[in-house]
């Protein structure tokens, strides 16, 4: 289950994290440093592994996502229009494990782009969505933390290592 982070920075058990979920909290700040693409992937010889790129809605019927409480399962299931789980389908607790099921053929599922250079060598087929199938991923910190500067370092760090890395994804 994906660990709320937020709580921690409230709290002041961390300075910061990485967050790929929008913030709630009235007291903490975000800032949004990228956007990440959503890449589906298919077993090699699923129909829509032929095409350069799919709809996001075409990954409905066979969609398997990561199990409840994640945000990636419940980024996936939006993305890919699907109202609710379907309670026959196979959930995983790692997106390792998604990837291995979809490799074998019991689905397909959607991973972040990220991920997609450990992913493309695992047996299955990655394709870009017709969309903008993407998640916003922000730096949060206390409103009131008392080194603004070193979360400028960090901002700067991260958007200049993630740059060529979004640029040769789009």
């Amino acid at each position: 289950v994906s660990r709320d982070w937020s709580s921690d920075v409230c709290s002041s058990d961390l300075d910061a994290a990485l967050l790929a979920t929008p913030v709630k909290e009235a007291d903490l700040t975000a800032l949004e440093l990228f956007t990440e693409p959503f890449l589906a992937a298919l077993p090699q010889q699923h129909r829509l592994a032929k095409q350069k790129s799919v709809r996001e809605s075409d990954l409905s019927k066979d969609l398997m996502v990561l199990a409840e409480g994640h945000c990636l399962a419940a980024q996936a299931l939006a993305v890919c229009r699907v109202r609710s789980r379907n309670p026959a389908a196979l959930h995983a607790a790692s997106l390792d494990t998604l990837v291995n099921l979809t490799a074998a053929g019991y689905g397909t599922t959607l991973v972040p782009a990220f991920a997609a250079d450990a992913l493309s060598r695992r047996g299955v087929v990655l394709r870009p969505f017709l969309g903008a199938a993407s998640r916003t991923i922000r730096l949060v910190s206390r409103a009131s933390f008392p080194r603004p500067q070193a979360l400028r370092a960090i901002e700067k760090i991260i958007r200049t290592a993630v740059k060529p890395q979004v640029a040769t994804r789009k």
